[in-house]
């Protein structure tokens, strides 16, 4: 008796355990763990997240990885998850810069794999799993099913920035940095320019921002260079 009590003790703990396992909210961005329950791939995952107005995670900032980590481990499955890091064929997979965050710009640091990855060839395009148990980071084919034997990817993790829109508000320039701008000259930011504003809204100690061909996304902690090249972060 005892030992079915318990046993239905146990379900109804891991049942709670995983159902809170839905969404949380950090700085400026709302974070949605999905389980996956069917065959997808990453590229599939990352479809998802778009239609629903988000992407897969990118993960900016060492708070930003701090906080979902922790909420993974206090709160979801210890598996894998899906997130928006990922890598074009024909790239060295050993170099971290050539990983690609869904938000545009390129792995900063070395990247922590699990001992056996990234073992995809350099010639497939690869998507990134996290481990939730120890946040070290695995590769995986963007066109094969993430719950096959070889994956066993439990989930997926979409984000929503809450608090900045394509006009982009918070920040302000005295040029028209026509690299930031479409065509149209409707004022809204062009996709690069985009997300290049999302990385520095999401880090307190970005000041400033540009983005241009040559160096891509560059943010900057300080305002001692001439401002009229940057969008300047405005503090409301």
């Amino acid at each position: 008796m005892c030992r079915l009590l318990c046993y239905i003790a146990g379900v109804a703990m891991y049942i709670t355990y995983i159902s809170s396992c839905t969404d949380f909210s950090y700085s400026s961005s709302n974070y949605k763990v999905v389980r996956i329950t069917a065959s997808l791939s990453w590229l599939d995952v990352s479809s998802i997240c778009k239609s629903s107005g988000r992407q897969l995670v990118s993960l900016n900032t060492a708070g930003e990885s701090a906080a979902l980590l922790e909420f993974l481990a206090t709160n979801c499955h210890n598996g894998m998850y899906a997130i928006g890091l990922s890598r074009q064929p024909g790239f060295d997979r050993h170099i971290s810069a050539n990983w690609i965050w869904e938000t545009g710009e390129a792995y900063e640091g070395e990247i922590n794999w699990i001992p056996s990855d990234p073992n995809e060839q350099d010639s497939v395009h690869c998507g990134v799993r996290i481990k939730a148990a120890n946040g070290k980071f695995a590769d995986a084919n963007v066109d094969r099913d993430l719950t096959n034997s070889i994956y066993s990817t439990y989930g997926y993790i979409c984000e929503k920035h809450l608090s900045i829109s394509q006009n982009s508000a918070y920040f302000q320039t005295t040029q028209s940095l026509a690299r930031c701008r479409h065509h149209d000259a409707v004022g809204k930011m062009s996709a690069h320019c985009f997300r290049c504003a999302l990385k520095c809204f999401k880090d307190d100690g970005c000041l400033a921002f540009k983005y241009d061909e040559v160096g891509g996304c560059q943010v900057k902690s300080d305002l001692i260079e001439n401002t009229q090249f940057y969008y300047t972060r405005l503090w409301v």
